[in-house]
C-alpha cells in the first residue's frame, strides 16, 4: 500500500469499547482470535496484498487509538498494517507501537490465517465480517483462474457500517448490572506467564442436534449445561485446584467454597438479532447461565439443564436486551461523568470492572454458523474462534460452526486439562461424535487440522528476570533506608537514593521496555526528573535550586524534544499538539510559584513558559484546519 496523506477521520468508541483500553495489559489482553484453515499453504505475499487492498474499506478497523481529554477515540491510521508468521501463543496483548498502531494482528502458519483483534474495535460479528472478506480477497489473488470475476465485496453480505448501535437503540429506563453478584472462581495450578493451552473439539452437528432435540433445548443451552455440570464434578465436589496446588491455594479455595457462590457462565449475545443493525463495532449484550450449588446435595445433569434452560428463557427477550442497553449507556449519558477528565474516568472504570468481573465463573461465546459463498467453499477447510484467558477467568470457551462441524474451543491458563477432558467425555457419553486436538501444551493434545507452531516463544525466563529485577530494587531500597536510620546524622539521604531507584525502575519499565509514544515517554521522564530534583533539594535543606533552575530546565528540554518530534513527523505533527498544551499547563505552575515568592530567580521559569506558549501558538497558527480538527478530537465530550 503506497503511503499517502489520506484524510484523517475520527469517531468515538462505542459504549462497550470504552472499557477495554482502561483494563487491558499483558496479563489481560482483551484480544480474541478468529481464524480460517485453507486447503493449501498460505502465500504471505498474496495475503499482504489482500489485506492492503481491503483494509481501507473497513473504517472501523483502519484506525489507531488516541487519548482525548475526556474520552478515548479512534482516528484513521495512515500507516501500513503489519503481517507476520505465527510464532507464539494465541491472543497475546497487542502492543500498538509494535504493530504500526493497529489494534489487530494478522498472521499465518502453514495453511492457516489468523486475525487477532483488540475487543475495543469490534465483536465476533465484526471479526467474522473482516476475516471472510480477507479470505475471499486472498483466494481471488491465489486462484483467479478458478473463481468468477472479482467484485469489490468478495464475501457474502460484507458490512462496512460504523455506528454506535448502543446509542441508537438506547431508551432511558431503570436497570441493574451484575456488580453485586460474586460467582464461584476456578482455582488450579497455572501455566507459566504468557502460555495458554488451546483445545479444539470438532463436534458432528447432526449428532449434536439429535441430542439437543431429545433434551428439548438449544445447542448453546446444552453446551452451557454440560460446562456447568463438569465444573461441578471436577471442582465442586472437592477443594478447587486439589492435586498440584500449594497448601495456601487449597485453604483459600476451601474458604471461598463455604460461601456457596453460584457457578455463573457469561454468555455474550449478538444484539443484532433483536435490533436492526449491521454495525461492525461492538453490539452485544450479556446473559448468564447460573446454577446455585448447595453443600452436600447431589445434582444430576438434567437438574442443571432444566435450571439453565429457564435462565435462557427469562433473558433472551428484546425487553431484557433493551434493559441491558439502558444500563450500559446510562452512565455515559451522565453530564457530570461526560465532563470528568479521562484519567479520573479511568480510575472509576477500573473499580467498576473489578467489581463486575466477580460476577462470572467463566465465559461461553457462540458465534453461530459461518458461511462462505459456494465458489470459495472448495478452498476452505474450517473456521475457528479463540478467546484469551484472563486472571479473573483463566478458563474460557467459544463456539463456531462451519459446514457440518461445530468447533468448541477451550482456552486455559491451567496446567492440567481435566475440565476439558471431562467436558468432551460427557459429550461422547451422550452420543455426540467428535474428535479433539490442541496446540501441544497438554500431553496427548497435538495440532491436527488446525496447525500451530511446533516451538513457541518461552517468556518464562524474561518474566523471572523482570520479577527478580524488581525484587532486588525493593530490597536495596529497604537496606538503604535501614542504613540511613542506623547512621542518621541529620540528613535522610536514603530518600534521594530510593527516589533514584524508583526513577530507574520507571525508566526501565515505561521508557525502555514499553513501546509507547515517544512524546509520552518524554512527558513521564520530565515529570519524574522534576519530582526527583525537588525531593533532593528538600532533603538537603532546600536551597531553591530545584524550582529556580532544575524544574524549568527540564521543561525547556521537553519543549525542544517535542518540537523535534513535530518536525521529524511532519505528516502527523498534530498528534503532538496535546503534549504541547500540557507543557503550557506545566509552565504555569512555576509561574504561580514565582508570583507567590517561592521562586527567586525567574529567568528560566519565564523562558520555559514562553517557549511552551510560543511553540503552541505557532502550531495553532500554521496548522489551521489540522490543528482545529485535532483539538476537536481531543476535547470532544
Amino acid at each position: 500500500m503506497r503511503k499517502t496523506e489520506r484524510e484523517i477521520k475520527w469517531h468515538k468508541l462505542d459504549n462497550t469499547a470504552n472499557v477495554f483500553p482502561v483494563i487491558s495489559n499483558e496479563a489481560l489482553s482483551s484480544v480474541f482470535r478468529i481464524g480460517v484453515v485453507l486447503k493449501d499453504q498460505v502465500d504471505p505475499l498474496l495475503l499482504e496484498q489482500a489485506l492492503c487492498r481491503m483494509l481501507p474499506w473497513f473504517e472501523g478497523m483502519h484506525v489507531r487509538l488516541r487519548r482525548g481529554i475526556f474520552w478515548y477515540y479512534f482516528e484513521t491510521n495512515p500507516k501500513d498494517p503489519v503481517l507476520g508468521r505465527e510464532i507464539t501463543y494465541p491472543c497475546r496483548y497487542i502492543d500498538p507501537y509494535s504493530s504500526n498502531q493497529y489494534l489487530f494482528r494478522v498472521s499465518y502458519y502453514k495453511n492457516k490465517i489468523n486475525v487477532e483483534i483488540f475487543h475495543a474495535l469490534t465483536d465476533g460479528y465484526g471479526a467474522i465480517n473482516f476475516l471472510k472478506e480477507l479470505t475471499a480477497q486472498y483466494l481471488h489473488l491465489r486462484y483467479k483462474d478458478k473463481l468468477p470475476p472479482l467484485r469489490e465485496r468478495a464475501a457474502e453480505k460484507t458490512s462496512f457500517q460504523v455506528e454506535d448501535s448502543y446509542e441508537k437503540y438506547y431508551v432511558k429506563e431503570h436497570a441493574k448490572g451484575y456488580g453485586g453478584v460474586i460467582a464461584y472462581k476456578l482455582k488450579d495450578e497455572e501455566l507459566p506467564p504468557g502460555v495458554m493451552g488451546v483445545t479444539h473439539g470438532f463436534l458432528d452437528i447432526p449428532s449434536l442436534k439429535e441430542i439437543c432435540r431429545e433434551y428439548e433445548v438449544s445447542i448453546t443451552q446444552y453446551l452451557a449445561a454440560v460446562l456447568v455440570y463438569c465444573i461441578y464434578k471436577e471442582y465442586g465436589t472437592r477443594p478447587s485446584g486439589s492435586g498440584k496446588t500449594s497448601l495456601w491455594q487449597r485453604l483459600w479455595s476451601r474458604g471461598r467454597q463455604q460461601k456457596q457462590r453460584p457457578v455463573r457462565i457469561n454468555i455474550p449475545v449478538n444484539l443484532r438479532q433483536f435490533f436492526p443493525s449491521e454495525t461492525t463495532m461492538n453490539f452485544f449484550g450479556v446473559v448468564f447461565a447460573e446454577m446455585q450449588l448447595e453443600t452436600g446435595k447431589e445434582y444430576t445433569f438434567q437438574d442443571m439443564l432444566k435450571t439453565i434452560s429457564e435462565n435462557f428463557s427469562s433473558q433472551l427477550t428484546k425487553e431484557h436486551m433493551q434493559k441491558l442497553i439502558a444500563y450500559n449507556v446510562s452512565n455515559e449519558k451522565n453530564k457530570f461523568l461526560r465532563l470528568t477528565p479521562l484519567f479520573l474516568k479511568n480510575l472509576g472504570i477500573r473499580l467498576i470492572y473489578q467489581r463486575s468481573s466477580r460476577a462470572f465463573t467463566t465465559t461461553l461465546s457462540n458465534l453461530g454458523l459461518i458461511r462462505m459463498l459456494p465458489a470459495y467453499e472448495p478452498f476452505v477447510e474450517s473456521f475457528h474462534f479463540i478467546m484469551g484467558a484472563s486472571p479473573k477467568q483463566p478458563f474460557k470457551c467459544v463456539v463456531c460452526s462451519y459446514g457440518s462441524q461445530l468447533i468448541f474451543t477451550c482456552s486455559s491458563a491451567f496446567a492440567d486439562n481435566r475440565l476439558q477432558q471431562a467436558f468432551f467425555h460427557h459429550l461422547e457419553e451422550d452420543g455426540v461424535r467428535l474428535r479433539v486436538e490442541g496446540n501441544g501444551v497438554y500431553e496427548g493434545e497435538k495440532p491436527g487440522k488446525i496447525p500451530y507452531p511446533e516451538r513457541v516463544q518461552d517468556e518464562k525466563r524474561y518474566h523471572m528476570w523482570t520479577k527478580g529485577y524488581f525484587l532486588v530494587s525493593v530490597i536495596l531500597g529497604i537496606m538503604l533506608i535501614g542504613i540511613n536510620i542506623l547512621t542518621y546524622r541529620g540528613i535522610l539521604w536514603s530518600l534521594i537514593s530510593t527516589g533514584a531507584i524508583v526513577y530507574f525502575l520507571l525508566t526501565m519499565r515505561f521508557s525502555v521496555h514499553h513501546n509507547t509514544n515517544p512524546a509520552a515517554k518524554i512527558m513521564v521522564q520530565t515529570l519524574a526528573a522534576q519530582v526527583l530534583c525537588l525531593l533532593a533539594d528538600l532533603d538537603l535543606g532546600y536551597q531553591g535550586w530545584s524550582v529556580n533552575y532544575a524544574i524549568p530546565a527540564f521543561l525547556l528540554l521537553a519543549n525542544g524534544l517535542n518540537l523535534i518530534l513535530m518536525v521529524r513527523n511532519y505528516m502527523s505533527w498534530q498528534s503532538y499538539l496535546l503534549f504541547q498544551i500540557e507543557y503550557v499547563v506545566l509552565g504555569l505552575i512555576p509561574l504561580g510559584l514565582w508570583l507567590g515568592g517561592v521562586i527567586t530567580s525567574p529567568l528560566l521559569t519565564l523562558a520555559a513558559l514562553g517557549s511552551s506558549v510560543l511553540i503552541l501558538g505557532i502550531s495553532l497558527c500554521l496548522g489551521d484546519k489540522k490543528a482545529k480538527a485535532e483539538l476537536k478530537r481531543r476535547f470532544h465530550v
